[in-house]
């Protein structure tokens, strides 16, 4: 797990525990403004570290947590052995299955227990990026209601049901588009 996402998670179960912490939907926060407003935040940690209230193994990638209504949003990158890699239709993958293929996921955890609530993955190929790139998706999920926005670093967009995780819509922005993937892959939020 992704060092940085685990302390994310970790503070965001420790500050559950004690408050309800206003929801952050989206990359940099409500808005994206990158404002923190709560109060009542601890001034130190306590010596023995903050309490670990709950884990969740989540795998690589550079994308945060998104957190709104009670829920963890968040996604990652599970490669596969090329023998183990599931039939696709033609043209799913802008390239060739290789060793940097495989499953680029969106999770929804529960916020106080960490469980998973459901996932959707999509096969993907990461042969188009640059090497030090090819390790899982960069764009932190948006929560808007009941949807949730995930977007995959070979540009696979896709809308998903809050409750149940179920596809509304998707768009893949090299097949649908024409667009050139970046070296390091798509990266808005």
């Amino acid at each position: 797990m992704n060092k940085a996402l685990g302390l994310v998670l970790a503070c965001l179960a420790a500050a559950g525990a004690s408050i309800h912490a206003t929801d952050w939907p989206e990359f940099r926060g409500a808005g994206r403004l990158g404002v923190w407003t709560e109060t009542g935040i601890v001034e130190t940690f306590p010596a023995d570290g903050l309490p670990v209230l709950w884990r969740t193994p989540i795998k690589a990638g550079f994308s945060g947590p998104a957190v709104a209504n009670g829920r963890v949003f968040v996604t990652d990158f599970d490669p596969i052995e090329l023998g183990e890699a599931p039939p696709v239709d033609a043209g799913v993958l802008a390239g060739a299955l290789n060793r940097f293929s495989g499953m680029e996921r969106a999770h929804a955890l529960d916020e106080k227990t960490g469980e998973v609530l459901w996932n959707h993955q999509w096969l993907t190929g990461y042969g188009a990026l640059a090497f030090n790139w090819a390790i899982g998706p960069r764009a932190t999920p948006t929560v808007d209601g009941d949807r949730v926005y995930v977007l995959g670093a070979m540009g696979n967009l896709v809308c998903l049901d809050v409750e149940t995780g179920q596809v509304i819509w998707q768009k893949d922005y090299v097949a649908d588009y024409g667009a050139d993937v970046p070296p390091w892959g798509f990266s808005g939020a």
